[in-house]
């Protein structure tokens, strides 16, 4: 099962590859160079960074889900993180895919939190965790919606956003997740101990936000 997996996803990231358009291409190298431009630097440039999410909203607006595919897999470590979001944004299935690729391939990155920079797991913190805060974005949502005046704590987008969002679906993927780690877990948590802490009973146990 693992080789079955390993060939079709190589060979769909292949096909992908060769569908990138060269207007897509444009977009991301400038983004690209100034990213290795700030990961060689000591300091944490919030500004600069802020600049590249920007930079990269032209690429979510243009890019297909066939090419934010290939990106969340073999883009810059800053395109993937992005890329992976507008999967998620867009309720793309392959994130559960996306989901195995990293807890099989660990990827670590570092991002300011707050006013502290830390460690990020590209599968647990990227995959994981912006898919339950969408879960709980989406329950404060309807809560709120039986509140007085309710349309002036959330955005035109927000509101149309979450009207149409299938909580279901996205369930589904914790629950498919939640398999997934039984795997790839238990090889972990032997060197990594913030893991080894919420790992109990066979199933992550992720301190709400």
């Amino acid at each position: 099962m693992k080789i079955k997996f390993s060939l079709f996803f190589l060979f769909s990231l292949y096909l992908f590859n060769a569908q990138i358009s060269d207007q897509l291409k444009q977009l991301i190298d400038p983004i690209d160079k100034e990213y290795f431009d700030l990961t060689i630097k000591e300091d944490y440039d919030t500004d600069k960074y802020s600049k590249l999410s920007e930079m990269y909203n032209e690429i979510d607006k243009t890019a297909t889900n066939d090419e934010l595919f290939y990106l969340a897999v073999n883009g810059s470590t800053f395109i993937r993180i992005n890329a992976i979001s507008s999967l998620i944004d867009r309720n793309d299935k392959r994130i559960v895919d996306l989901y195995r690729y990293y807890s099989k391939f660990t990827l670590i990155y570092y991002q300011k939190m707050g006013c502290v920079v830390t460690a990020q797991d590209m599968a647990l913190s990227s995959i994981r965790g912006k898919i339950m805060n969408k879960i709980k974005f989406y329950e404060l949502y309807k809560h709120m919606k039986t509140q007085k005046n309710w349309e002036l704590l959330f955005s035109n987008e927000d509101i149309e956003y979450y009207e149409k969002f299938n909580v279901g679906d996205f369930k589904l993927y914790v629950k498919a997740f939640d398999e997934i780690d039984k795997k790839f877990i238990p090889e972990r948590i032997e060197t990594n101990d913030s893991i080894k802490e919420i790992w109990k009973d066979n199933k992550l146990h992720v301190p709400s936000l």
